[in-house]
């Protein structure tokens, strides 16, 4: 766990550096040094909680690591070439041009990334408090994951044209993101029904069973966030363009 958390403290270090000398854009320079801080603040957060076994520490821990997951994946999405060749502009006919269901995706992506937000702030504390409030609220709060997950999915896979390259793109993430929102759901009610109430998994299926939910909802939330931003990203490229410079995508 020591050699991975320092691998990746290593590679965030050298690409923030990077990000730093290449690439032009000043947000994007903020967005990796924040991703190389929470690195750094994950690290040490880590090295309390062993010391101190505190389990509102182990809860901020694993939170923690998951708001790091989402700036890493977000920080890939802007370097990526594709979200920094598309111009400001660049389709013909500007917002109106737009296929009539990314209005809704809007939503719905906004939607996915807060609510998959919350989930994991409920799991969580109920992974390490085991108490009921936190159990039936991350167990009702699932429903309203998996239907922002499931209308997401299915109006980014409806997009349809190229759209500067956007299109395919968007309506990759939105196939890939039902099929993980229904896994995950499915997945959630596996690991509750085998021994859920209990701190302690009562064998070894369970522990994975639980260990694969926490990894696939890191996924679910990864997904979110790569289609939150390649929606903005496309809303952002409907506009007109303007001399002013360009501002940091989601507003």
């Amino acid at each position: 766990h020591r050699l991975f958390g320092t691998l990746v403290g290593l590679s965030t270090l050298i690409l923030t550096i990077w990000v730093l000398r290449a690439d032009s854009r000043r947000w994007v320079k903020i967005v990796a040094v924040a991703a190389f801080g929470l690195v750094c603040v994950q690290g040490v957060l880590g090295g309390v909680r062993v010391v101190a076994n505190e389990r509102f520490l182990a809860m901020a821990h694993g939170v923690l690591a998951q708001i790091t997951l989402g700036v890493l994946v977000a920080l890939a999405v802007f370097l990526s070439p594709k979200f920094k060749s598309v111009p400001t502009g660049g389709l013909a006919g500007g917002l109106e041009s737009l296929p009539p269901g990314v209005s809704r995706l809007r939503f719905f992506s906004a939607g996915l990334a807060h609510s998959t937000i919350l989930q994991l702030l409920l799991g969580a504390a109920y992974r390490h408090f085991r108490d009921t409030h936190s159990m039936w609220s991350h167990v009702a709060f699932s429903l309203v994951v998996l239907v922002f997950g499931v209308m997401c999915g299915f109006a980014a896979a409806a997009v349809h044209g190229q759209l500067e390259g956007l299109g395919p793109i968007i309506r990759r993430t939105g196939k890939w993101l039902v099929g993980v929102v229904t896994v995950q759901f499915l997945l959630g009610w596996a690991a509750f029904s085998m021994g859920g109430r209990e701190p302690n998994p009562p064998n070894a299926v369970a522990a994975i069973m639980r260990t694969v939910h926490q990894a696939n909802g890191a996924l679910l939330f990864a997904l979110a966030v790569v289609l939150f931003f390649w929606v903005r990203k496309l809303i952002r490229v409907a506009r007109p363009s303007h001399p002013a410079a360009e501002a940091a995508p989601g507003a």
